[in-house]
């Protein structure tokens, strides 16, 4: 894909772990993604731009010169799925030139798009022009299902082999890494509220004109104002706010996107995690390091908000509604919708994923910030938290990694 940074960690985590075990690496990417893959492991990565034609034939090249046993998609559905947002690629040549060569195909399925044929709108739904259709997958190919965010045990009727994903090495000294940075943040005994956002849900907001990260500082200072202490808000790619605003005692800095050891030292830093989307591969990396983390959620629509919610975040709804009509409406992932389409991949059924977060309502009003407080200063809902967070952690560290569920499949690794 040419900007799904989640997937592109999981293959990274991946690679790390196959490279460490001896074995050859070849990385195919997006021009967009390729450098951050090149700049987090050493492998050869090749890029896919634009033009079919070119990425046929880097595509040919590649696997006649590496002659792989394993291909491993991240993730196929969408490859062969989705009408734009993939580096173009005739999917199913490549994969019968794949399987004449006998090798062993993968593909991650990291939202349950591989379990059978779905359709979604990739984007609001009322705002989009047509769904996307997401085919069967070709017969051989084998479905892992990486963890976080899918669930560790067996689920009945899902596809797939569930394994343990790597995540980015940990911060050396974390409370000198906690210290330093919160300094250069001007953060001192505040707590430190992390929001974090993808490059393409930055890029879809734009595509459909909506205004969300415009007006989400004021959001969030709407929550945190009169809290039982000052605290400070980061966003990192999201809130559009230069300079940093400070009012009611909630300072929100926004930075822009940074590297995986900068903003490691960033999550070793801070005391609570927020995000827009519940599948999110970060949102995974806090619940497996223990930070405690809500998903901002809407099942409201703006008559409903405008009964129910206090004046200050009525007229932040009514501005983003008026920056284009129909940007105030339900979703579980922004700026999708997904709710359909979790029904149907059942991606959170019967996952223990589930509990390691709280998904608060964006324009829940007095009830979002009170339990916005309770996870920073409610020491029983943090400690409760943090118990189905580490129930989590211990089934995943029961699972096998990369090169294990590789080798126990065919074609195994040697």
């Amino acid at each position: 894909m040419q900007r799904s940074s989640g997937e592109a960690a999981t293959a990274v985590g991946m690679a790390r772990e196959l490279v460490r075990r001896d074995h050859a690496v070849d990385v195919l990417a997006s021009t967009e993604l390729a450098r951050s893959i090149r700049s987090r492991i050493a492998v050869t990565v090749h890029e896919l731009g634009r033009d079919l034609a070119v990425n046929e034939a880097t595509a040919r090249r590649v696997v006649d010169d590496f002659e792989p046993s394993h291909v491993i998609f991240a993730d196929f559905p969408m490859m062969a799925g989705f009408s734009s947002g993939a580096a173009p690629l005739d999917t199913d040549r490549w994969v019968e030139q794949l399987r004449s060569m006998h090798v062993s195909l993968f593909t991650l399925d990291h939202l349950g798009y591989g379990q059978g044929p779905v359709s979604l709108y990739f984007g609001p739904p009322h705002l989009s022009s047509h769904p996307e259709r997401i085919p069967a997958l070709p017969e051989a190919m084998q479905i892992l299902l990486p963890c976080p965010i899918h669930e560790p045990g067996p689920v009945g009727g899902r596809r797939g082999t569930p394994f343990r994903v790597a995540c980015p090495p940990p911060c050396r000294d974390p409370e000198a890494v906690r210290a330093r940075v919160r300094a250069r943040l001007g953060v001192g005994d505040e707590p430190l509220v992390l929001h974090a956002v993808s490059q393409w849900t930055r890029d879809f907001c734009r595509v459909f004109g909506l205004a969300y990260y415009s007006i989400l500082p004021r959001l969030l200072q709407w929550y945190f104002t009169g809290a039982p202490r000052a605290v400070v808000i980061v966003s990192v790619n999201g809130a559009a706010t230069t300079p940093p605003i400070d009012r009611g005692g909630a300072r929100v800095v926004a930075l822009d996107s940074m590297d995986e050891r900068a903003f490691g030292e960033l999550v070793a830093s801070c005391d609570l995690f927020l995000n827009e989307n519940p599948f999110s591969s970060t949102l995974g990396r806090m619940v497996v390091e223990g930070v405690p983390a809500a998903c901002l959620v809407n099942s409201r629509r703006l008559t409903e908000i405008h009964a129910t919610v206090p004046p200050p975040l009525r007229a932040l709804a009514l501005e983003l509604e008026q920056h284009r009509t129909g940007s105030v409406f339900p979703y579980r992932v922004l700026p999708l919708d997904f709710r359909a389409e979790l029904q149907a991949t059942g991606l959170f059924r019967d996952n223990r994923f589930g509990k390691t977060f709280l998904e608060l309502e964006a324009w829940g009003g007095e009830d979002t910030r009170e339990q916005l407080w309770r996870l920073l200063w409610d020491a029983e809902v943090r400690r409760d938290l943090r118990e189905h967070q580490a129930a989590y952690g211990r089934a995943l560290e029961a699972l096998p990694g990369a090169h294990e569920v590789l080798g126990a499949t065919a074609g195994s690794l040697r």
